[in-house]
């Protein structure tokens, strides 16, 4: 079981390529030949790594020096030699010279690309490649591979090898400040080889996509296509050599990490740091193919930036610093996410359309969209895929079945990145879409489920829960990110633990855009009442608890709701008969009023149901055998506390359940479901108007057959709907009203034909889509499920 939170951050570290995650780098798909000693005829010529011959077979590579009109030349002649590709090799000369131009035997001339330059006084280095190595027949048997022509004169002498310098260099750093988290692309012009160096190596990937290019675009920057463009100009051809030359020799070992104030920062490329790097990235530690994409980094902080300070990265090679990178923080930030979808779900043919554009930066800095779209999982192995490249506020896909993982991530121009995902459900055919939850698998001693309840809370799917365990019962409650997710889902937020406890119900709403759990248990030495809520939205280790009361007897019968901006409990005393209510005084929750005794009596562990009406709550319940009646009481508010009325008999019924079915239709009035347990049958009541001053006559809407016992309620589309368990088939049926008044109703729908009894099946609607969760006790399971339509 995974916490969302965590399991977003194991994303991110797949997706960023966290040091700590990092397997190192992969290599090239035409590795480097070593054993070159055995094919030299003469000193002063050395094959280099990433020459691509069978060295096992070939018998020797030697040079010959001559002249052409008094210009030095050398000839690089073969013996008998397999294989060969590609060809690179140094040449030791005296000083004063300079390679000018490299010409490829006949083996290669018209399909190659070749380089020679002289880097260093008495030393060139020069490379013939195949092009498209990896496909075209390699060159066997002796003969002239290659002449070098030089001048009488000196090129500038490179030195030692240094870090890029110049703008193409700079990379773009981006801050994840939820996960104290930086990421970058490696950026090492005329490196096409990606092996921290240019050098002659670097022709073969120009090789290998020699030709390809963007159909008139750029390359993503994430791609080797884009590393080994070296122009940029979105076409991979001769020009491309050029990079190679004019950095050659740069080099990149590691990136330094620093943190520091604005006036810390490098104003100039080749300005020297004047405070010391918090941590250093060796190249080896980035994420990602260097044969396949730009290679990545990330580093986390260990703390959240001051925002006197900031962080930035420049390229390292021995002593020599190279161009930094832009600088994150500062005070800085980070973009609020609004992400707003035709539909999470669907059925074929189905475009999904995502719509970013009502997102905000409390800076005003121009904003950037990246969207990922796929099979999570590939995703989620992928290598480097944030190239945070600007595809525009907007997405369409048209999506075959399956689930799908959409991913946003939104940019600042100073840096700072924010994420948000959705999962995405598609269908051939509509209906209810069911998971195993797993949730029993988190909890040690877990023996089984006792209640359930579900609503929305902040856009996200969350589930109320309470088990058994060895000596005891627990409630917990748990969200999650996706709206249909086995795994995803954030499982530690306990509510309350008690011991020898014999039973327990749970009730979960929105709180001012927070999930927050009523609870009850019962227990032979007394029960207990216990709200908890967050204290923040999404963050699920903050949360505030408060027990109401711990009597003598036990307690039952608990619903809860957003009424007035106020969370609101009621639940009943079993003991005495009273129904009891709570109620808080500000939005978090953390002041209340009560429980007091709204002193109506009834029958013991009879289920109550709670809804807002007229903007003050009201309650339905049975009152049980002594009375025999069904009955509603209304409040007004005076200020922040309701005053209840004396009660309205809606029916005089000899057996009756009430469980989660107080609803209000799209008209504003109130109505009633409820089941007559005698006549094996669930009834709708309406009121004639919003005020609930009178009632409709009861109307059965269950066919005749069928045999509900537990059963649940919810408005889905605009519409009444119900779930139910038959007892008598042990299985559990679905229903939703044809209009919006429920007068009229579609055939029940079959959810799940192996259950035992006691589902406690619960229902609502998240982002408009209908969500149900119950449980499954043969198999001891919790299931939540999707109505995809």
């Amino acid at each position: 079981m995974i916490d969302r939170r965590l399991m977003i951050a194991a994303l991110l570290c797949a997706l960023l390529g966290l040091a700590a995650c990092s397997g190192g780098t992969e290599q090239a798909s035409l590795p480097p030949q070593h054993g070159a000693e055995a094919t030299l005829q003469l000193d002063g010529l050395e094959l280099l790594d990433g020459s691509l011959l069978d060295t096992a077979a070939s018998r020797g590579i030697s040079v010959e020096w001559s002249e052409d009109g008094g210009r030095p030349l050398a000839m690089i002649h073969a013996e008998d030699v397999r294989n060969l590709r590609a060809l690179y090799f140094s040449l030791e000369h005296r000083a004063g010279l300079q390679a000018t131009v490299i010409e490829a035997g006949d083996w290669a001339a018209g399909n190659s690309l070749e380089l020679a330059l002289t880097p260093a006084s008495g030393h060139s280095e020069a490379g013939i490649v195949l092009l498209d190595p990896d496909n075209t027949p390699g060159f066997s048997g002796s003969g002239l591979l290659a002449t070098v022509h030089f001048d009488n004169a000196a090129g500038p002498d490179r030195g030692s090898s240094q870090a890029p310098l110049s703008e193409a260099a700079r990379t773009e750093l981006s801050s994840f400040s939820e996960f104290f988290s930086m990421y970058w692309l490696y950026r090492n012009p005329g490196d096409y080889d990606q092996n921290g160096e240019v050098n002659i190596s670097d022709l073969t990937p120009l090789a290998v996509h020699f030709g390809e290019n963007a159909n008139g675009a750029a390359f993503s920057q994430g791609s080797i296509q884009s590393v080994v463009d070296g122009d940029g100009n979105g076409e991979i051809n001769i020009s491309d050599i050029s990079p190679i030359g004019a950095n050659y020799g740069n080099s990149v070992t590691q990136y330094d990490v620093h943190v520091g104030g604005t006036g810390d920062y490098p104003q100039t490329p080749g300005e020297l740091s004047g405070i010391p790097a918090i941590e250093s990235i060796t190249l080896d530690m980035a994420s990602g193919s260097p044969a396949g994409q730009r290679l990545s980094f990330s580093f986390g902080l260990q703390f959240a930036l001051p925002a006197s300070s900031g962080a930035w990265v420049r390229p390292v090679s021995g002593t020599s610093e190279g161009i930094a990178s832009n600088a994150v923080g500062f005070g800085n930030k980070a973009p609020e996410v609004v992400l707003n979808l035709n539909s999470p779900v669907g059925v074929t043919p189905f475009t999904l359309q995502a719509d970013a554009s009502l997102s905000t930066d409390a800076d005003g800095d121009e904003l950037s969209y990246s969207w990922l779209f796929g099979d999570e999982l590939t995703i989620f192995l992928s290598g480097s895929l944030l190239t945070f490249e600007n595809q525009g506020p907007t997405f369409a896909e048209d999506a075959l079945a399956g689930n799908y993982f959409l991913g946003l991530f939104v940019r600042d121009s100073r840096g700072a990145v924010s994420f948000l995902s959705e999962s995405i459900i598609v269908t051939e055919n509509p209906g209810w879409q069911l998971l195993d939850t797993d949730l029993d698998g988190y909890h040690g001693n877990f023996q089984k489920f006792a209640d359930v309840d579900i609503c929305e809370a902040a856009g996200r799917p969350t589930i109320a829960y309470s088990f058994e365990v060895q000596g005891g019962q627990q409630c917990y409650f748990t969200w999650s990110n996706q709206l249909f997710s086995a795994s995803n889902w954030d499982v530690g937020n306990i509510v309350h633990a008690q011991s020898n406890v014999t039973g327990s119900e749970v009730a979960v709403a929105e709180v001012n855009g927070r999930a927050a759990v009523a609870t009850t248990f019962m227990r032979p030495s007394g029960g207990e009442a216990v709200y908890a809520g967050q204290i923040e939205p999404g963050e699920p280790e903050l949360y505030n608890q408060q027990v109401f009361e711990t009597p003598g007897g036990g307690l039952s019968g608990v619903d809860l709701q957003e009424i007035n901006d106020q969370a609101m409990v009621i639940y009943r005393n079993n003991a005495t008969g009273e129904v009891r209510t709570a109620f808080a005084l500000d939005d978090s929750a953390q002041n209340w009023i009560g429980p007091v005794s709204i002193g109506i009596t009834g029958a013991p562990s009879s289920p109550i149901s709670l809804a807002e009406i007229g903007g003050a709550p009201a309650f339905v319940y049975w009152a049980g055998p002594s009375s025999n009646r069904l009955r509603i009481h209304r409040s007004v508010m005076n200020l922040q506390i309701p005053v209840y009325d004396n009660g309205l008999t809606l029916s005089v019924l000899t057996s009756c359940n009430v469980q989660d079915g107080l609803l209000i239709l799209d008209d504003g009035r109130p109505a009633v479901i409820f089941s007559i347990p005698a006549q094996a049958a669930l009834y709708i009541m309406r009121a004639i108007d919003p005020q609930a001053s009178g009632w409709e006559a009861p109307e059965q809407i269950t066919p005749a057959g069928a045999l509900p016992t537990e059963y649940s309620t919810a408005i889905h589309a605009g519409r009444p709907a119900v779930a139910w368990y038959d007892v008598l088939e042990a299985e559990l049926y679905y229903m939703r009203a044809t209009d919006a008044a429920g007068t009229a109703w579609a055939e029940p729908e079959l959810i799940d034909d192996a259950l035992a009894t006691g589902t406690r099946p619960a229902m609502a609607e998240v982002r408009g889509v209908p969500v149900i969760a119950y449980i499954d006790q043969g198999r001891n399971k919790l299931r939540y499920g999707i109505r995809v339509e």
